[in-house]
């Protein structure tokens, strides 16, 4: 279950919410209101202040900060380290990252949207799952990224699980390149260039008692003998380009941290040639600097011309990363917006149903 803590010093207080042992800062505006959100907070919202990290910081005097930490330890809660010691005027929400990282962190640049006109990849139409999904319709164009929101069990997981074979549906067509596919199996999306990396990388997207090596080419259709010297070579290739830090290729996958073992799900992916990625959550559970790295490469494969769905719980990420954002509540899409008006209060009034 998710843990919370605080880090109190030099005036800021910053209220940190971790799930899958990784750390984000969770917004608010006051201490009084926050620690209201956090006792009171509905499960089917929680997943909206997760991760908003470095973007409201709680301005509260030193006194007050004193007070607070004892307060939060009577109750249980852990106090932790002091990240910031500088007046709260002059400590900006990229400051606060830069000081948790230890390096300047790249963001996103401003997104154009690319021309969709005779650039489709993928168009999924009346996709239906009985009680799960509800005749969505939508498209992807090369070098796009298309951010899926909503609210836990709104339908965006099983939407790509849908897309990927792993789960059947009852009715609807999907296109790919503007001919139709019947992806009835995980084998035959990887063999029309789409990919899944899986909400649960653990236990879906990796075999932690295999290598990273292994793992990179588990996926990749071989026949005859095994180059051996050839996929070390391809893989010391992935561990560069996708900075994976291992001790060697032959590490168990396992022994890896959260953001390195994405990193070889996402170089097992590449290896395959994918043409539309599926990421389901891809930085849930690794730190703001492997955040950072995944974003960057996102960009860059896009750059390239793949097409890439992006699911995350994380609004600012949504919002940062993608040319448009699909919204999902109850299993259909209620709303797609452009990066222009995907604002967090449009998501969320679109995915809790407030707007028509």
């Amino acid at each position: 279950r998710a843990g919370w803590t605080a880090v109190i010093g030099g005036g800021l207080i910053v209220m940190f919410a971790w799930r899958m042992g990784a750390f984000d800062i969770v917004r608010g505006q006051s201490i009084p209101r926050r620690v209201w959100l956090i006792e009171q907070l509905p499960g089917h919202i929680d997943q909206f202040l997760f991760g908003m990290f470095a973007r409201h910081l709680v301005r509260a005097p030193e006194s007050f900060a004193a007070r607070m930490r004892t307060w939060l330890r009577q109750r249980g809660w852990r106090v932790s380290l002091v990240l910031s010691t500088g007046p709260i005027t002059e400590t900006s929400p990229e400051d606060l990252v830069r000081k948790m990282v230890g390096r300047e962190i790249a963001r996103a640049p401003d997104k154009e949207s690319p021309a969709r006109a005779g650039n489709e990849l993928l168009r999924v139409e009346g996709l239906t799952r009985n009680g799960v999904l509800h005749d969505v319709n939508f498209s992807l164009a090369r070098g796009e990224v298309l951010g899926i929101a909503g609210l836990r069990g709104a339908g965006r997981t099983e939407l790509v699980r849908a897309i990927f074979g792993a789960d059947p549906i009852d009715a609807g067509r999907i296109f790919i390149e503007g001919r139709e596919a019947t992806i009835s199996s995980p084998q035959v999306a990887i063999a029309n260039g789409i990919s899944l990396v899986p909400e649960d990388r653990g236990t879906q997207g990796l075999f932690k008692n295999l290598s990273a090596l292994q793992n990179m080419f588990m996926a990749s259709t071989r026949s005859g003998p095994i180059d051996h010297a050839s996929e070390r070579r391809k893989a010391a290739q992935h561990v560069v380009s996708l900075q994976i830090k291992l001790p060697g290729l032959s590490t168990l996958v396992g022994r890896l941290s959260g953001g390195n073992q994405q990193k070889v799900v996402l170089a097992k992916w590449l290896e395959t040639g994918t043409r539309i990625l599926l990421l389901d959550e891809p930085t849930r559970g690794i730190d703001v600097g492997s955040k950072a790295q995944i974003y960057a490469l996102v960009r860059k494969l896009c750059q390239q011309g793949l097409g890439i769905v992006l699911i995350s719980s994380e609004l600012p990420e949504v919002i940062e990363n993608s040319h448009r954002v699909l919204v999902m509540h109850k299993g259909a899409i209620a709303a797609e917006l452009d990066h222009t008006d995907a604002t967090e209060e449009a998501i969320i009034s679109h995915a809790v149903g407030a707007s028509t």
